[in-house]
C-alpha cells in the first residue's frame, strides 16, 4: 500500500465535495489520485451494524512473530517502536513526515533532529506496528531524488 491512504467520511456528500475539491491537487511533487473505496471500512461496517470485521494478514502474521521474544526481522536485525528515517530532503518538516506515518497503526509522533536536516524518528507504540510501517515506506520517494532510507533505531 505504498502511497495510499484512506479517508472516511460520515456522508457521502463530503466524501464527493471532498474528492472534487482535492482530484489532482499537487502533493510531494505528484498529483493527488483521488476515488471512492470498493469496500466498505471497519467504521462504516460497525456503524452499519454487522460484527464481522476486515482481516489484515499482514498484522496477524508479525503478531504471530512476536511471540516469545524480541521481534527479529531481517539479517538479524531486532525490531524497534522507533524508526530512524534518512535521506530526507532539505525541506522535509515534521508535518510532511507525520502525514505519511500517521496511517499506520500505533503512530504516536514525529521528530525532526534540530540542526541534522534530512534526519528524523518516528515513534510507534509497539515493534510490529513500526515494522509494518518500515516495511511499507522503505524506499518511498518522498521527493524525485530522495527515496527514504528506514531502520530501527538502535537501543
Amino acid at each position: 500500500m505504498r502511497g495510499q491512504a484512506f479517508v472516511v467520511f460520515s456522508e457521502v456528500p463530503d466524501a464527493t465535495k471532498a474528492l472534487r475539491a482535492l482530484q489532482g491537487f499537487p502533493f510531494l511533487d505528484k498529483q493527488l489520485n483521488l476515488q471512492y473505496s470498493k469496500t466498505d471500512s471497519e467504521v462504516i461496517v460497525s456503524k452499519k451494524g454487522a460484527s464481522g470485521k476486515k482481516v489484515d494478514k499482514k498484522k496477524q502474521s508479525a503478531k504471530k512473530k512476536t511471540v516469545g521474544g524480541p521481534l527479529i526481522v531481517q539479517d538479524g536485525e531486532v525490531a524497534d517502536k522507533v524508526l530512524f528515517i534518512t535521506n530526507l530532503p532539505e525541506e522535509a518538516n515534521e508535518v510532511m513526515i507525520t502525514m505519511l506515518f500517521q496511517q499506520f497503526t500505533g503512530f504516536l509522533a514525529t521528530r525532526i533532529l534540530p540542526g541534522r536536516r534530512g534526519m528524523a524518528f518516528v515513534d510507534f507504540d509497539n515493534e510490529t506496528n513500526a515494522s509494518l510501517a518500515k516495511d511499507s515506506l522503505q524506499g518511498f520517494k518522498i521527493s524525485p531524488s530522495n527515496a527514504m532510507k528506514i531502520a530501527f533505531a538502535s537501543k
